[in-house]
């Protein structure tokens, strides 16, 4: 299968990886790549860099879905008319974006919001800023304005926590303490059994230690939580099954070197173990690109020899020992060079082994400049989508 092909039918692409391995800017290359298709395509980043907006030409990324301006497009050579947008997913957003989704009604969304209870727990949910990040990625995908969202998440660990986020936050609704408390509320008797048990000494000293309206407090937001529970679990439902459908692919972002292939291998374990379908392996800085000098690609013993020098000294009017000097360094980095991409084949290979379930393999050289702009990003795709893509040859 070419890359190609498996994008094409896709309506949600996750970009998943270390840190550092180049997962922004082939996510956004990807995106570009999709638009330039014809496809209407959003590139999200969970990442707070810049590097995104500036590769886009945009000035900044945030909440706000922003198109690539054309003048940028036609600028870099590439038709000004392909619909791109980027966004950034707001991680550090509290519950409350979600509480706005779940209760209709503004009464009881406000009796929620305002109570202490909500407040306090609004920041120590385990994975509600990650829950609220997916429910956004959710809420693009419903309106479907998009042919295809391309989403950059963040460095493994935190990624699993985003992609797992939907399941924890499940789990604590359905904690027994939680579930208990729901149940008391259900049959208004959350009340009546506090207040019956307030003589108690652990209720006495617990009203000691937090203030007299928390016993208020406490009854108030159970009661009101319980219209809400069937929401939050529905919805969460609903997050969990977008990440497994069909059209959701996962790509898996990697560079050589052998403790972040290790990261990558633990990664598609993982996603494996979620239920969640991976694809592609992309590994970025794979090689570094050698043909193109012509000194290099000379057999070494015939180019030191004596005699040759001195006949391309003689053609050339260059100094024997000056030249003597340039060609070992040149011959030094030649095999440098050689023995980086032999060692990375290496490692790309027993990855390859490890990654039984990715359809697709692509390598994207090292180029001597850091991709920053859209011709960067045009250039990451001539070896993304191309008929040989998939061999991953470390050309030496």
């Amino acid at each position: 299968m070419t890359l190609e092909e498996i994008i094409s039918s896709r309506k949600l692409l996750i970009c998943v990886g270390s840190g550092g391995v180049g997962k922004t800017t082939t996510s956004a290359a990807i995106a570009l790549h999709a638009a330039l298709s014809g496809r209407r395509t959003l590139v999200l980043t969970i990442d707070p860099a810049r590097r995104l907006a500036t590769a886009l030409g945009l000035s900044q990324l945030d909440n706000e879905e922003r198109r690539v301006p054309p003048e940028h497009l036609q600028k870099a050579g590439l038709p000004a008319d392909a619909e791109l947008y980027a966004a950034m997913l707001d991680t550090g957003r509290s519950l409350d974006a979600l509480l706005s989704r779940v209760a209709k009604d503004e009464a009881l969304q406000k009796r929620i919001s305002e109570n202490n209870i909500y407040k306090q727990l609004s920041h120590a949910i385990a994975g509600s800023q990650e829950y609220v990040a997916m429910e956004r990625l959710y809420d693009i995908m419903e309106e479907g304005r998009y042919e295809l969202v391309v989403l950059d998440t963040p460095p493994t660990k935190n990624a699993l926590d985003f992609l797992t986020a939907p399941n924890r936050l499940v789990s604590f609704l359905d904690e027994t303490v939680v579930q208990w408390f729901l149940k008391q509320a259900e049959s208004n008797g959350l009340g009546g059994f506090i207040i019956q048990k307030s003589g108690n000494l652990v209720f006495k000293l617990l009203g000691v230690l937090t203030g007299g309206d928390f016993i208020k407090d406490l009854i108030d937001f159970f009661q009101a939580f319980k219209y809400l529970y069937i929401g939050f679990r529905d919805r969460a439902d609903k997050v969990n099954k977008l990440l497994r459908e069909e059209d959701t692919v996962f790509f898996l972002i990697t560079s050589p070197e052998a403790n972040v292939l290790d990261e990558a291998a633990f990664f598609h374990d993982k996603l494996l173990e979620f239920g969640m379908p991976l694809k592609a392996l992309v590994v970025n800085r794979a090689y570094q690109i050698i043909k193109d000098c012509p000194l290099c690609s000379e057999d070494v013993e015939t180019l030191m020899r004596q005699d040759t020098i001195r006949q391309i000294s003689s053609q050339s009017g260059a100094d024997e020992k000056l030249m003597k000097s340039t060609l070992e360094k040149l011959l030094n980095l030649r095999r440098v060079a050689k023995q980086f991409n032999e060692n990375t084949r290496k490692n790309i290979d027993s990855l390859k082994n490890r990654l039984h379930k990715a359809e697709f393999m692509a390598c994207i050289p090292l180029f001597s400049e850091e991709v920053y702009d859209l011709e960067g990003l045009a250039r990451m795709n001539s070896y993304l989508f191309t008929s040989s893509a998939g061999e991953c040859k470390a050309t030496v």
